[in-house]
Formats: structure tokens, C-alpha cells, sequence
């Protein structure tokens, strides 16, 4: 079993994952802010992809340049 359905399965929010991508993206962009972001998701890591979108454009000054700088969205099986 992994990760996700076992007994000791991840207990983690939509939200907190969320946090995570816009603030290692602010992280690991640091010097190259300029470059345009493509995602390419599945499954839960689309609503992830989706809500950290919304976020990044709801709060420009806090995750500067990542809503912006987006230019590709790619989802499989994410369920919309």
C-alpha cells in the first residue's frame, strides 16, 4: 500500500498543499521570475494547480508573478 490509503495515509488539506506549491514556487523562482510557469496535473494535483491559480491571482503582491506568468494549464483526470 502507499501513502495515501494505507493506515498511516497523508492527513493533509487541499489548502496546506496549496501553501506549499506557491511558496516553493516563490522559493525556486527566485532568480528566474521572468520564465512562464506551465502546469501539468493529474488527478488531485489539478485541483491543487487550480486553487493555487486562484489563490496567486487573488493575492499578487504575496505570490507575485505566478498567475501572471502562467501560460499552459494541462489536466488528466482531474475531476472539475
Amino acid at each position: 500500500m502507499d501513502k495515501w490509503f494505507s493506515k498511516k495515509a497523508i492527513q493533509q488539506s487541499a489548502s496546506t498543499v496549496v501553501k506549499r506549491l506557491l511558496r516553493a514556487l516563490k522559493r525556486k523562482r527566485k532568480d528566474i521570475s521572468f520564465r512562464p510557469l506551465l502546469f501539468v496535473a493529474h488527478y488531485f494535483s489539478g485541483l491543487v494547480v487550480l486553487k493555487a491559480l486562484l489563490e496567486a491571482e487573488q493575492y499578487l503582491s504575496e505570490w507575485p508573478r505566478v498567475f501572471l506568468l502562467t501560460t499552459s494549464l494541462v489536466f488528466f483526470g482531474t475531476p472539475f
